[in-house]
């Protein structure tokens, strides 16, 4: 293929891809939803559990530590 994709890739494949990319590059859902003809609801519920994921890891390594104060 001319763009240099293997013959089993499928422009579903190239949509998710992008999909994905566009959200972890911080591209509103509003514009994503508009350009891939699928709701913000579709992508929330089937393309954000990951990236919950990643921002709870991110804020774990990078939040201070609290240090935890008893009152007796």
């Amino acid at each position: 293929m001319k763009a240099g994709l293997l013959a089993q890739g499928s422009i579903y494949a190239l949509r998710h891809t992008y999909i994905s990319q566009a959200i972890e590059g911080g591209v509103s859902l509003n514009i994503i939803s508009e350009n891939c003809c699928i709701s913000v609801h579709v992508i929330e519920k089937n393309y954000m559990k990951p990236f919950d994921v990643k921002c709870r890891e991110f804020v774990e390594m990078r939040a201070p530590a609290l240090k935890c104060y008893r009152s007796f």
